[in-house]
């Protein structure tokens, strides 16, 4: 008997990953409420972060890697790296996010091209767009 393995459909795939990128904002939003900081230590060009309980305890985190904490061994994610994700913009944007960003845009660029046109019309007064004199003659005729 053969056996295949059955790869994730493109929405099980795109699921996977919003809830990624939901777990890692909501870890970096209750990091930041906990009052973990990222630090840099400029001589080594190492982040470290501080710990939400202890003050006395730093983690390393690297963004590539992950965090020295047991939060991030036992889970594979925690607080300090989601934070360090964050301060770098290094959290992508869901589906929905660039969505509603690329709309955003759209709305903008529409937006922009109605005030140009309406500026036109101002411009030239009367409410006719900015046409020669003698083109607003003959429609107006």
């Amino acid at each position: 008997m053969e056996t295949t393995t059955r790869r994730p459909n493109t929405d099980t795939r795109a699921r996977i990953e919003t809830q990624r990128v939901e777990d890692l904002t909501r870890l970096a939003r209750q990091a930041e409420r906990a009052g973990v900081r990222i630090l840099v230590d400029r001589r080594r060009g190492q982040h470290v972060a501080t710990s939400a309980t202890d003050p006395a305890v730093c983690y390393l985190v690297v963004a590539e890697a992950g965090c020295s904490c047991l939060g991030y061994t036992y889970a594979g994610k925690c607080q300090h790296h989601s934070l360090l994700l964050a301060e770098l913009g290094l959290i992508p944007e869901t589906a929905a996010e660039r969505a509603a960003a690329l709309a955003r845009d759209a709305f903008d660029e529409a937006d922009a091209a109605y005030e140009a046109a309406m500026e036109g019309v101002i411009a030239s007064g009367r409410g006719w767009p900015a046409v020669p004199d003698d083109t607003r003659r003959r429609i107006a005729a």
